[in-house]
Formats: C-alpha cells, sequence, structure tokens
C-alpha cells in the first residue's frame, strides 16, 4: 500500500507540476484491492469501477464526496472532504462483517517511504494520461450528459450535474442452486465441527445466501453453539435478513432462540 500510495503522488505531483497555475487533485486508492464508484459532488468520476480512482481539475476547497462499493449490496458511503492546493491522497476499504466503508487520508509517511513501484506507476500514468485525453475531448461537447449517460470529468463549478445510477453493477441475486449444493458437500465432507464451521464461514462470506439455505447449512452442525456461532455470522451476508426468524426451527433450546432473537434486536437497532 506504502508503494502504491508513493507511486499516485509522484506521477500525479509530475503532472500538476508542468501545469500552470497549481492545481488541486485527488487520489482515491483501495485498500483490499475492491473496485468502487466516486461521485464529486454528486458527479460521477469513473465509468466503470476500479481499484484506483484519480480526479484532476479541481480547487482547494471542500466537496461532497460519495464512494459505491462495486459488490452485491452496492455498499454508499458520504462525506465532505476538504481538498487543499496538490495531490489530495485517501484510503478506502469495504468491512464486509458491518457492510461497512472506511474512508480515511492516506499516511503522510507513507507518501515519502520507500521506492515507487515502476509497473504500478506506468499503469497510473496510462490511466492519466486517458483520462486528459477523454476529458479534452468530452468538455466542450454540446450535450451536458455526455454519449454514455453521465456527465464527464470537469470543471466544479460547472452547473448542470446529475448523479446517475453505477448501471454496469448486477443487481444482488442469491446463491444458486448448483454452488449451493457445492457449499454443503464441502462443510458435510468435514469430520470435526471446527472444520465445518470454517468451510462454512469461507463460503457464506463469498456467496449471498438466503435464510432457506442458511437453515440447510445450519442443520449440518450438531451443536447447538456451533449454530448460533454461524447464524450470527452469517446475518451481514444474507439476501433476506427480514426472514431471520425462520432459523428456530434449527434450535432444540429455547435458550438458543432467545439468544439470537437477542442478537437480531442489536443488529437492528
Amino acid at each position: 500500500m506504502k508503494k502504491y500510495i508513493l507511486t499516485l503522488v509522484s506521477v500525479l505531483c509530475f503532472v500538476l507540476a508542468i501545469a500552470q497555475p497549481p492545481q488541486t487533485a485527488i487520489a482515491i486508492q483501495s485498500k483490499g484491492h475492491e473496485r468502487f464508484w466516486v461521485y464529486i459532488n454528486k458527479q460521477l468520476q469513473n465509468e466503470r469501477a476500479d481499484e484506483v480512482v484519480i480526479a484532476k481539475d479541481l480547487a482547494p476547497r471542500t466537496y461532497s464526496v460519495t464512494i459505491v462499493m462495486d459488490n452485491r449490496k452496492q455498499t454508499i458511503f458520504k462525506t465532505k472532504i476538504t481538498l487543499h492546493t496538490g495531490v489530495n491522497c485517501f484510503e478506502v476499504a469495504y468491512l464486509p462483517q458491518s457492510n461497512r466503508i472506511s474512508f480515511r487520508e492516506a499516511d503522510k509517511d507513507a507518501q515519502m517511504a520507500g521506492e515507487a513501484d515502476n509497473a504500478f506507476g506506468r499503469m497510473v500514468y496510462q490511466r492519466d494520461a486517458q483520462y486528459n485525453a477523454n476529458t479534452q475531448q468530452q468538455r466542450y461537447q454540446d450535450n451536458a450528459y455526455g454519449q454514455n449517460g453521465y456527465i464527464p470529468a470537469q470543471a466544479p463549478n460547472h452547473t448542470r450535474v446529475q448523479e446517475p445510477a453505477p448501471v454496469v453493477a448486477p443487481a444482488p441475486k442469491p446463491c444458486n442452486d448448483k454452488d449451493f449444493m457445492e457449499i454443503k458437500q464441502l462443510v458435510q465432507k468435514e469430520t470435526y465441527e471446527d472444520a465445518k464451521l470454517t468451510i462454512a464461514k469461507q463460503a457464506t462470506a463469498a456467496e449471498l445466501l438466503t435464510v432457506d439455505q442458511l437453515v440447510e447449512i445450519a442443520t449440518l452442525f450438531t451443536f447447538e453453539d456451533t449454530k448460533l456461532q454461524y447464524l450470527k455470522f452469517a446475518y451481514d451476508f444474507c439476501f433476506d435478513p427480514n426472514k431471520y426468524y425462520k432459523l428456530n426451527k434449527v434450535f432444540t433450546y429455547s435458550s438458543s432462540i432467545d439468544e439470537l432473537n437477542e442478537f437480531l434486536q442489536t443488529k437492528r437497532r
């Protein structure tokens, strides 16, 4: 990550250094290589979701920033940031356990440490060059919304702004029957309860399971405590969590049902 941030700073500093007067830019890098879209003052900055988003031709002032993750739930984060003249570097990360987004300014020390990664530097430079070419061609078109239905990147004082939905992201869909049967088989073939739980958690975090599918997975465990642990973990990855009451039938003891209901109360506050 330190090399990535340093490379972004190095490349953008070079680009901004040759521009007169001094300009302001923002570079947003994904910590975990997640892809995302960025809106600045409701203006889409990247047509396709990417791990690195660079926006230039800005002014040193406060902007509203919206991050939309390229995941099943299209998790959204909104904030306001104040940009200063030069390169402003930020880091974004998706937290799947809570379906939240972490957004913070990059560590200043990281921007100055180590040597730049040449391959990554070339990638950023080429993307930046393409950005300049596309922007120069589109900025003065009569159609304010661009040929693809969104506003091309432009000066921040542009008044005709519209925020389109990132239509390239697929709508959330639950795990299909074929993939789910493979998950069940992987869990069933494990002998020990801990190993079953580990496989089930890994598969659940990678797929979007329905409550009915969670019922089938939970019944593969022997102990009530394991069922509880799994179902608490699976809540954040469930396609229809509003039907979690159906999971009461996997338990033998009422105390387990009570504990699950108490957990659901904390999640829905």
